[in-house]
């Protein structure tokens, strides 16, 4: 995910600064989209209300990554990389359980 979005980062630094919040809530919610139809086809509470949740919290953390690098800071959005692998990594090992039904693990 941060590949693609830093194969875009000229436009989304020209454009995110003087965003109004549109393009960040456009690029969330194609971003848990994402997560919705690639997380549907495991475990029984693949797309339950918790679910839905939990992907719009991940593609948030993402998108809200991704405008604040921007923000502070000139060094390209790839360099993130280490960055965003920790704030993702206890999203989805928690969706993963959730999902899987290992629902202790995850809490």
């Amino acid at each position: 995910m941060l590949d693609a979005l830093a194969r875009h980062e000229d436009t989304l630094r020209a454009l995110l600064p003087s965003d109004d919040g549109s393009l960040a809530k456009c690029l969330a919610e194609g971003i848990e989209e994402s997560f919705v139809q690639a997380a549907l086809r495991f475990g029984e509470h693949g797309g339950s209300f918790e679910h839905r949740l939990r992907c719009a919290y991940a593609a948030w953390a993402i998108v809200g990554m991704t405008v604040r690098w921007i923000a502070e800071t000139d060094r390209p959005l790839n360099e993130a990389l280490a960055d965003f692998e920790e704030l993702h990594a206890s999203v989805v090992e928690a969706s993963a359980n959730y999902l899987l039904g290992n629902q202790t693990k995850a809490r």
